[in-house]
Formats: structure tokens, C-alpha cells, sequence
């Protein structure tokens, strides 16, 4: 759905509501993201209607936590993710009308950035909060405090980390001293939250950022402890000028842009073994850290609640990555079903990336890519266009 479509719809939503009595308008990162004029799949809404009202509007009205209500409409795969105002009371008569105070609403949003609301009706930004500036100046600052609730509190971080890895957002020292403080005890309840954290991070335009900012907090090591011994792990300096292993992981998400998140994943655990195989003699080595990662990596995605089929190709992605290994020493049958395997083309996606991440050897790439280029037509010509 086009943008203007989505805002004609929305347009026509929120009128039927303020026919009835009531106000609707976009919040938070929807109503940013509308404002950046970026691409969304999910809308955030704010109505002073009450369920009872939302259940007779709209279809498929279904409680999701935090008196967040997730509802369809006429706006095809987009997700409507609807809060009634809580001074809302199902006995209340439509007649008398409602006021809803944009400034308490704006001000529920945990960052400013987030605090700009869009009244799709009158189709305006609303910015009752002064919160526009920081949007147009790239500053991430504090506006609500999240509670005492942990798993609001994980939710933030993360939130604020997703917003660096998607706009060029600087946190203040103030957010940045906050978000410090906030500890990351993984239970049970926090892993959905976790595991939308790190998908939102891995797959934006920016996920180097995102992951310098977990990195910075020491939130990543944190949900991830086995990330932490990357660090201060050596490299051979000839494949690998850049630094440590952590640094390397890093800079393989310098180029990358709105991943899959099973190729994410793998981008950031395919090096996850090395500390553990970690060999030093006259070089630096690392045998069999591409099983030893895959077997890793399952346990690490498991243990955080990922889909059995996410795991399996995330642990592909691992299993594969030293591709010259494979074309040197694997019989022209087992490259031919490689080459035909479904996740073969974000392998060779992930391969590239680890070669933009070290030494940067693009005549190599290129060389491997020709020779698996005989089982896999088309490849050069459709990595030329990356």
C-alpha cells in the first residue's frame, strides 16, 4: 500500500471515529515514521473510544498486553496497534462527546522523537510537546519514564537502539546515563521483547549503529554472553587489519541494509566459535570454527526462543560461511547442491559482507563467486547489482 493510500484510509478511520464522539490519532513511531515519510508495517494509535466502541469499529479487536488492543482494517498487511485512553469507560455516553489531551498523550512516549502525533482527520502533526526540533536535529532524549516494570524497562533500551540503527539519532548524555543503569536479567517473560529488540536492530538500515549503542550499554553481552569473549580475541592481521573479532563483526554490518533476519543472525554469531578454537603458532587460526559456530549458535538461539526453522538456517548460514574453503575442497556434486539450496544466495550475501568487514578483498569474492557461478546461473549477474 502506497503512502497516500495508507493516509486516505487512515483519513477515513479517523473521521468515522469523530463521528461517533471520538479522536484517533497516530503516535509514536508510527506517527515518525510517517513524518520521515518512511515505509511502516505497523500503526500506532490513540483513541478515547473505549473497547467496546474499537470491537464494534473495527475487526478482529484482540487484547495484546499494556491496554494495547491489535485490530484489522482496510489497510492491507499493515498491523493496527490501538490504546484506549484509560479515562475511557465502556458506560459512556458517545453523545456527550470526548476530549482527548494531546499533550497527555504525547507525553505517555518513552523519547521525544516519539512525541509527535499525526491526526490523520484533519491530515496535521499535532506537536504539543515542542518535540519536533529533535526529530529535524537528530537528538534522541528522554520523555516518559518507563516504570519499574523490567520488562518496560528492556523494552526502552532496545527501542532506543532500534531507533539509532534506523535514523542517524544521536542518545544524550542524560538517555545515555539511564539506559547505563538498566539491568538486563533475562527471564522467561522478557524474551519476546528481546527477540523483537534484536530483530528491529538487526534488520534496519543502520544495524551497525544499533549495535554499537548494545554494545556501548553492555546490553548485547548481556542477552548474548558469549558475544563478550569476542573481544580482545586476536586476528592474523593479513586477512584481518581491522582488530579484534569484535570489531570484525562489526564492520560486517557497516554496507548492510534492511537484512532478513536469519542472514542478520547469522552475520552476527558466524565468528562466534572463534575464541573457543583459537589457535596461536607462527599464525592465528581458528579450525573447525564454522561447525563448532553453527552447533554455538543453535544453542545461543534456542535458549532465546527462536523458531526451530529460523535456527536451522541461521546455523546454515555458520556451517557455510568460509566459502573458498568449500570451493576448494567440496566434490562438484555437494557444490552443485549447495549452489541449489534456498539459502544459497544470502550465503553468498553473508560472504560478501565478511569480506567487506576485513580485508576487503572484492578480486577474491568475485573469483569465489565465478566458480560457483557454473551451478548457480545468474548469480554474477544478480550480485553485479547489489
Amino acid at each position: 500500500m502506497t503512502e497516500t493510500a495508507m493516509r486516505q484510509q487512515l483519513g477515513e478511520l479517523a473521521r468515522r471515529f469523530q463521528r461517533d464522539g471520538y479522536r484517533l490519532y497516530v503516535v509514536e513511531e508510527t506517527a515518525r515514521r510517517l513524518y520521515r515519510r518512511r515505509e511502516t508495517t505497523e500503526i500506532r494509535l490513540w483513541a478515547d473510544a473505549d473497547v467496546i466502541y474499537l470491537a464494534r469499529a473495527l475487526d478482529d479487536v484482540n487484547p495484546c498486553g499494556e491496554g494495547r488492543w491489535s485490530a484489522s482494517a482496510a489497510l492491507g498487511a499493515i498491523r493496527l496497534l490501538l490504546a484506549c485512553d484509560p479515562l475511557a469507560a465502556g458506560a459512556r455516553r458517545r453523545s456527550a462527546g470526548s476530549v482527548l489531551d494531546s499533550r497527555r498523550v504525547a507525553g505517555q512516549a518513552w523519547f521525544t522523537v516519539h512525541g509527535l502525533l499525526y491526526d490523520p482527520a484533519r491530515d496535521r502533526y499535532l506537536d504539543p510537546l515542542g518535540c519536533r526540533d529533535d526529530i529535524r536535529r537528530g537528538v534522541l532524549r528522554a520523555l516518559a519514564s518507563p516504570g519499574p516494570r523490567p520488562a518496560a524497562r528492556l523494552e526502552r533500551l532496545l527501542s532506543a537502539a532500534a531507533l539509532v540503527a534506523d535514523e542517524p539519532l544521536e542518545p544524550d548524555p542524560a538517555l545515555l546515563e539511564e539506559l547505563r543503569a538498566e539491568s538486563v536479567t533475562l527471564t522467561r517473560e522478557l524474551l519476546p521483547a528481546v527477540r523483537a529488540g534484536l530483530a528491529a536492530v538487526l534488520t534496519a538500515r543502520r544495524p551497525m549503529a544499533g549495535l554499537e549503542l548494545l554494545g556501548e550499554l553492555g546490553a548485547l553481552e548481556r542477552i548474548i554472553p558469549e558475544l563478550a569473549a569476542l573481544r580482545g580475541c586476536p586476528q592474523d592481521k593479513e586477512y584481518h587489519p581491522e582488530g579484534d573479532v569484535w570489531v570484525h563483526t562489526l564492520e560486517c554490518f557497516r554496507r548492510c541494509r534492511r537484512l532478513p533476519l536469519g542472514l542478520a543472525l547469522g552475520l552476527l554469531l558466524h565468528d562466534i566459535a572463534k575464541p573457543a578454537t583459537l589457535v596461536v603458532e607462527k599464525t592465528v587460526s581458528f579450525p573447525g570454527h564454522s561447525p563448532a559456530g553453527a552447533a554455538m549458535a543453535g544453542r545461543i538461539l534456542r535458549r532465546l526462543g527462536f523458531e526451530p526453522e529460523l535456527v536451522e538456517e541461521v546455523q546454515f548460514y555458520i556451517r557455510h560461511h568460509l566459502l573458498p574453503k568449500l570451493v576448494r575442497d567440496l566434490p562438484a556434486v555437494e557444490l552443485a547442491a549447495l549452489a541449489r539450496h534456498p539459502w544459497f544466495e544470502n550465503l553468498v550475501r553473508l560472504y560478501r559482507a565478511d569480506v567487506q568487514g576485513s580485508q576487503g578483498d572484492m578480486a577474491r569474492y568475485r573469483s569465489v563467486l565465478r566458480r560457483l557461478a557454473v551451478y548457480h546461473p545468474g548469480l554474477l549477474h544478480r550480485r553485479a547489482a547489489e
